[in-house]
C-alpha cells in the first residue's frame, strides 16, 4: 500500500487500484494529527484516479528532519570515516521540503559543490521522546524517499571547525530536502525496503534498511532521547556510498535526480536552472 497528499485529496494505491480516501482528511498532515494513520488500509475505496492526472504534493510537511550520518558501512569506507560506535545526527528545522517534480533552486552565486544523497525517510506517526527501542515501531507511519541535497563545500569547512550551527546550514538552502512523492505505511511494508539513486539515468547509489550500521528502533531511541519529534517528523536513515563527493562528481544546472524506493513513484527533480 502507498498514500499520497494530492490535488484532490489523499490518495491509496493498493493491489487493487489507486482511488480517493473521502472522510479521513484532506491530507497525510490532517490524518496523522487527527490519530487517524491506522485506519488508511481499511477506508473503503472511493473514486478511482489516474495519479498522472492530479498534481503529488509533498506528502507531509516535517516540523524537523533529524539527518543521520554514517549509517551504510560503504559510505563511511568511501570517505574515510571509522564506522560509528553510536548514531551521529543533526537536525533541520523548518527544513525546505519540496515535492517530487519541483525544481531544486541553485544558489546565487551557484555552488561549486552541490551534492545528492538518497536516503530512506522514516516518517513519525505520534509525539516522540524517550521512546525505548522496543517500542519505537508504534512510532513509524511509514517511509518515504529523501533527497538529502549538501553544499558540501560548507559542509566539510564546517566540519573541520566543528561549528555545528554551519553543517546544517550546508544542508538548509532552499529547495535542499526533496521529500515523497508518498508513503509506503508500515503497516502492509515489504520486509525489505530497497531504495535507488540515478543522475541523469546513471545509478549512483542503492541501499536497502537491512544494510543500516543502526535499525530502525536504535535510530529511534537514540534521537527521541535529545530530541522531540512530532506527527510527521521525518529521520533520514542515512545515505549508501556513491555520493558524489567521493567520486568528485558534483550536480550541474539541468542534472535530473531521481530516486526510488521500492515500488513508489520514483521522486524526480531537476537541479539549477
Amino acid at each position: 500500500m502507498q498514500v499520497f497528499s494530492t490535488s484532490v485529496g489523499v490518495v491509496r494505491r493498493t493491489s487493487r487500484g489507486t482511488s480517493i480516501l473521502g472522510g479521513i482528511g484532506p491530507d497525510l498532515d490532517a490524518v496523522l494529527r487527527a490519530h487517524r494513520w491506522d485506519e488508511l488500509a481499511d477506508v473503503a475505496d472511493g473514486e478511482d484516479v489516474d495519479l498522472s492526472a492530479v498534481t503529488i504534493g509533498v506528502p507531509v510537511h516535517p516540523r524537523r528532519i533529524v539527518l543521520v550520518g554514517l549509517n551504510y558501512p560503504m559510505h563511511a569506507e568511501e570517505l574515510g570515516f571509522p564506522l560509528p560506535e553510536r548514531p551521529a545526527f543533526g537536525v533541520i528545522d523548518s527544513p525546505p521540503v519540496i515535492a517530487a517534480g519541483e525544481r531544486i533552486p541553485q544558489t546565487d552565486p551557484p555552488l561549486a559543490q552541490a551534492d545528492y544523497e538518497g536516503e530512506i525517510g522514516v516518517v513519525i506517526k505520534r509525539p516522540t521522546r524517550n521512546v525505548n527501542a522496543s517500542e519505537a515501531w508504534d512510532h513509524v507511519a511509514g517511509f518515504t524517499a529523501v533527497n538529502d541535497v549538501s553544499d558540501r563545500e560548507l559542509q566539510l569547512d564546517a566540519m573541520a571547525r566543528n561549528d555545528v550551527p554551519d553543517m546544517i546550514a550546508s544542508k538548509s538552502w532552499p529547495g535542499f530536502k526533496p521529500i515523497g512523492p508518498g508513503i509506503i505505511p508500515l503497516r502492509g511494508a515489504p520486509p525489505e525496503l530497497r531504495l535507488n539513486l540515478s543522475v541523469n539515468g546513471e545509478r549512483r547509489q542503492q541501499g536497502a534498511l537491512s544494510e543500516l550500521i543502526f535499525d530502525i528502533p536504535t535510530l529511534v531511541e537514540a534521537i527521541s532521547a535529545e530530541v522531540s519529534l512530532a506527527e510527521g517528523d521525518i529521520i533520514s536513515t542515512g545515505s549508501p556510498s556513491g555520493v558524489g563527493y567521493a567520486r568528485d562528481v558534483f550536480l550541474r544546472s539541468g542534472d535530473v535526480i531521481e530516486i526510488a524506493l521500492d515500488d513508489l513513484p520514483p521522486l524526480r527533480n531537476v537541479f539549477g536552472a
